[in-house]
């Protein structure tokens, strides 16, 4: 159900991606942990979902179509709080990426609020999930401090991938943050889905 979404927003050309990773043991458990950061607690079964970082949740049987499109729509109406472009190049077996934001939050962001980058590259009709958009690796950094409205750039490796069609990797960058700071839960403020990789700068050692 999920891949025939993807497919439905693809083809109005939405900016809209749909990635899963093993709830029982996560690639990157900084992501696994923003949905728990979004609970109120009680009740939970699988599936985990969760939209923009965690701004919507939910689990368990739902309406499934109904819903999850209900909840995706709901964050394509939201403006943007932050722009992010980015590029990334192979360098042997992991993806390093370097990516720009510029803060348009009207927040500092910083260590105080969680303010965090990530790079994630998925596998496109993977076999090991339930869908077919597949988490391979990830790679975060905290922001120290960008005032609203400033620029900050980012330089982020990840791991390295093992046992992967190359052919089906795809990258994509996003930042979020905690607007409550503390405990509260997390918001995403951009992503950007599909990292360009121009040729001049890919490289495969």
């Amino acid at each position: 159900m999920v891949d025939l979404l993807a497919e439905e927003y693809a083809k109005t050309n939405k900016p809209v991606i749909f990635l899963e990773q093993d709830t029982d043991d996560p690639i990157d458990r900084d992501r696994y942990r923003r949905w728990w950061a979004a609970s109120d607690g009680g009740t939970v079964m699988l599936p985990l979902v969760m939209v923009d970082s965690g701004n919507q949740i939910s689990s368990g049987w739902e309406d499934f179509q109904a819903k999850y499109s209900s909840m995706v729509d709901a964050a394509l109406a939201r403006p943007p709080q932050a722009s992010i472009s980015a590029v990334a190049q192979r360098v042997g077996n992991a993806f390093q990426f370097d990516i720009e934001v510029i803060n348009l939050s009207g927040a500092t962001l910083s260590y105080d609020n969680s303010a965090t980058v990530f790079a994630i590259v998925y596998e496109e009709e993977a076999t090991d999930g339930l869908t077919q958009r597949y988490v391979r690796a990830t790679a975060s950094t905290m922001i120290p401090e960008l005032a609203s409205g400033a620029t900050g750039s980012f330089s982020l490796t990840t791991p390295p991938l093992n046992g992967v069609d190359w052919d089906k990797m795809h990258l994509a960058a996003l930042v979020d943050y905690r607007p409550g700071g503390g405990l509260t839960a997390y918001d995403m403020l951009q992503a950007a889905l599909e990292v360009g990789t121009p040729p001049n700068r890919q490289k495969a050692i």
